[in-house]
């Protein structure tokens, strides 16, 4: 499955995002149904959008940072689909105009208490 990604990244980032989903699709624990990949995929289409113009201090896309924890968790740690979900919304409510309400209403509940609660843990340091 492509993903539909802004025009914000050019061909380059777009392709290295695109990889980069393939090899966050393909984790064995994350994608047990058709349904979980379309809800990873939604949101990191979401994610992507949400951070369309934002860059990282290197320069690079602001989206590969959730995109690796999403790796990070899926590969290393063995995480599934609520997990990975979570991180690559981690930071759309905080440095986005997207509400916590609208990441319950579409991902649930489960979702919405992970992104909270990540969110208030960068509010500790």
């Amino acid at each position: 499955m492509d993903l539909i990604l802004p025009s914000t990244y050019s061909i380059e980032e777009q392709a290295e995002i695109q990889r980069q989903y393939q090899v966050l699709i393909a984790s064995g624990k994350l994608c047990k149904s058709p349904q979980d990949i379309e809800q990873v995929t939604q949101a990191l289409v979401l994610a992507a959008d949400a951070h369309k113009k934002a860059r990282r201090e290197s320069g690079e896309p602001y989206i590969c940072h959730p995109i690796a924890v999403a790796l990070i968790l899926a590969n290393e740690m063995g995480l599934g689909k609520i997990s990975i979900i979570s991180a690559l919304l981690h930071d759309v409510v905080e440095d986005t105009e997207h509400t916590l309400d609208e990441i319950r209403e579409v991902y649930g509940e489960k979702v919405a208490k992970i992104v909270d609660g990540v969110t208030k843990l960068d509010m500790v340091d």
